[in-house]
């Protein structure tokens, strides 16, 4: 993560990216509330917010997915381009990394809906009050997650769709790191460290006790938590721009620690 962000902060206005696609997502996020408390769906007790397993909440909850998904794989793309453009000698602008991802926004929409159609799935199974089908979400998550893990990458620099570049990522980290593998390091732990100061606000939410102050300190604990999450992801875009490079040709660009990409995929049986 250290490495990433040196990385990301090379270069100063790539900086910006991240927080540009935060107040996107923060925008969003506004925007879908409405619909949730409008199809009932959202709804407040003593107790706190309940989510309805009704089929509105799950179409408004598969569009948010999907709108979500699209901003920030968009904003991922031009950091990526900018990373990829930087390695190969060519011109590493933000308008130049901006344009690329604009030239693959066929093949950004269409990984954006794949994601969201197998997140909400994910989210269906997950709803259930049976450990062992939250068990098994987790597992298809983890997978998933492996799969698709040079998606990105393969799509901004190489241009190939969105199926086509879930493929290939499948190859090459077989090739890599071998057929019967798992994921070792997870940006996800250490950004929740970060996430945990804003956590007992939001479980707040709901209180009937809550002031009139409160509003503002439950604003700024989810545009914090935005923040972070938008950061978080647009390391994992670079990191995982490093193992596309690596998986292709065994080289590792940055000077990046070689023995963290060669432990971030590992044989499950180790």
């Amino acid at each position: 993560m250290s490495t990433t962000w040196k990385i990301l902060k090379a270069d100063k206005r790539l900086l910006a990216i991240p927080f540009i696609s935060g107040a996107c997502c923060l925008i969003l996020l506004a925007t879908f509330v409405v619909p949730l408390h409008k199809t009932g769906s959202l709804t407040s007790s003593p107790d706190g917010f309940i989510f309805s397993q009704s089929f509105s909440f799950y179409a408004v909850l598969f569009a948010f997915y999907l709108c979500n998904y699209f901003v920030i794989l968009f904003f991922n793309s031009i950091i990526v381009a900018c990373a990829a453009n930087l390695i190969r000698g060519n011109d590493p602008s933000i308008s130049n990394g901006f344009r690329m991802a604009v030239a693959h926004l066929p093949s950004i929409f269409g990984w954006a809906l794949i994601s969201a159609t197998v997140m909400l799935m994910l989210r269906i199974i997950e709803g259930t009050s049976r450990s062992g089908r939250r068990f098994i979400a987790s597992i298809l998550g983890t997978l998933w997650s492996v799969i698709t893990y040079l998606v990105v990458p393969i799509m901004v620099i190489e241009g190939k769709g969105p199926g086509e570049a879930m493929d290939e990522s499948k190859k090459l980290v077989e090739k890599t790191w071998g057929k019967m593998v798992m994921g070792d390091f997870s940006f996800g732990w250490i950004f929740f460290l970060f996430m945990v100061p804003a956590l007992p606000v939001i479980m707040m939410i709901g209180d009937p006790g809550n002031g009139p102050n409160f509003k503002f300190l439950l604003g700024g604990a989810v545009i914090y938590l935005i923040a972070i999450a938008t950061i978080q992801s647009a390391l994992q875009a670079l990191f995982h721009m490093v193992m596309y490079f690596y998986a292709c040709d065994g080289k590792v660009p940055f000077n990046f620690p070689r023995y963290l990409v060669e432990n971030s995929v590992i044989p499950h049986n180790r």
